[in-house]
C-alpha cells in the first residue's frame, strides 16, 4: 500500500462516525444497505488502526466501538477476503477473459427487437443485475434502480408508453425500466449523474444478458412531459425523485427474426490522441 500520513481525516471523523451511527440504526428498515454498512465498518476499523497513535481520534474510536456491529452480508469483489478495506491492484483475481473473448461478446450483442414466445426466467434477470452492479459509480453512490417486469402484457404495456416501439412492444416477453435516484444527491449540479451511472450499468447488464442465453434492446426514454406523468401513474409508487432513464427488453431471440445491420463509425472519426487537434 502506498504510503500515507500516520494520522488524517480528524476534521470530519466525528461528523462520519454520526453517519455511520445513523446508517446502522436504520439497517432494520427497507431500503437500507447491510453490505454498504459492513463495508463502512470494515473501513473504519481499518482507519483508527492506522490513527491508533493519535489521542484526538480516541473520542470517536471509543464512540465507534459502541455502535453494534453489522451482520455479515454477501459481497462480490475482484478478489476473496472478509475485510472490505482497499486493497493492492496486484493482488487481484486473474482475468479469466481475453480480449478476443470479450471482443466476440460485443460484437454478438446486437439490439433484438423480435423475441420468442417464452418467458424470462427471474433467477436469470437477477443474475445479469447482480452483474450490473458491478459497474463503476460516482462515489460508489449506485443512483439507480432496475425494475424488472417478467409478466408479458405489463412488460408491453410499459413499454408503449415510450415513443418509437410500435409493433416491436407487442411481442416483449420481458422489460426492465431503468431508474435514477437523484436523492442520491444533494446538489443540483450532479443531477447528470444519474444518467451516466445508470448507462454505465445497463451497459453490463446487456452484455451479461448475452452469456446467459439472453438478448436485450435498449429503448430511449425521451424527457416529454406527458410520458413521464404517463410512466409515475403505470408504475404507480415509484416516488418521483426516481426519473425514468431508459427501458431495456429482454428475452429470447427469434431465429427468424431480422436485426439491423449497424455499421459503426470508423475508429479514426471517433478516436484522437491529445497530442493531436480534433
Amino acid at each position: 500500500m502506498k504510503q500515507r500520513r500516520p494520522v488524517f481525516a480528524l476534521d470530519y471523523i466525528e461528523e462520519t462516525i454520526d453517519l455511520y451511527s445513523l446508517a446502522v440504526s436504520s439497517l432494520k428498515h427497507a431500503g437500507t444497505s447491510n453490505n454498504e454498512v459492513s463495508w463502512a465498518h470494515d473501513v473504519l476499523v481499518q482507519y483508527f488502526d492506522a490513527c491508533s497513535r493519535s489521542v484526538l481520534s480516541a473520542p470517536a474510536r471509543k464512540r465507534f466501538e459502541e455502535l453494534p456491529r453489522p451482520l455479515a452480508s454477501r459481497e462480490i469483489e475482484a478478489l476473496s477476503k472478509t475485510a472490505r478495506v482497499p486493497y493492492v491492484a496486484a493482488e487481484r483475481e486473474t482475468a479469466s477473459v481475453s480480449f478476443d473473448a470479450f471482443f466476440d461478446l460485443a460484437k454478438r450483442r446486437r439490439s433484438v427487437r423480435w423475441f420468442q414466445d417464452k418467458p424470462v426466467e427471474p433467477e436469470k434477470l437477477d443474475k445479469i443485475i447482480d452483474a450490473a452492479r458491478l459497474s463503476p459509480s460516482a462515489c460508489n453512490r449506485l443512483p439507480y434502480h432496475f425494475l424488472a417486469i417478467t409478466d408479458g402484457p405489463r412488460a408491453q404495456a410499459c413499454a408503449r408508453l415510450a415513443g418509437g416501439t410500435g409493433e416491436f412492444a407487442s411481442q416483449i416477453p420481458a422489460l426492465v425500466v431503468v431508474l435514477g435516484d437523484l436523492s442520491c444527491y444533494s446538489e443540483e449540479r450532479d443531477r447528470h449523474l444519474i444518467y451516466i451511472d445508470a448507462s454505465l450499468a445497463s451497459m453490463s447488464l446487456m452484455l451479461a444478458a448475452e452469456t446467459v442465453g439472453l438478448s436485450t434492446c435498449p429503448i430511449n426514454w425521451s424527457d416529454v412531459p406527458f410520458r413521464e406523468k404517463a410512466m409515475y401513474k403505470f408504475l404507480q409508487d415509484v416516488p418521483e425523485y426516481w426519473r425514468p432513464i431508459m427501458l431495456i427488453a429482454v428475452g429470447y431471440a427469434d431465429d427468424s427474426g431480422a436485426i439491423p445491420f449497424s455499421s459503426k463509425k470508423d475508429m479514426s472519426i471517433i478516436r484522437s490522441h491529445g497530442n493531436a487537434s480534433l
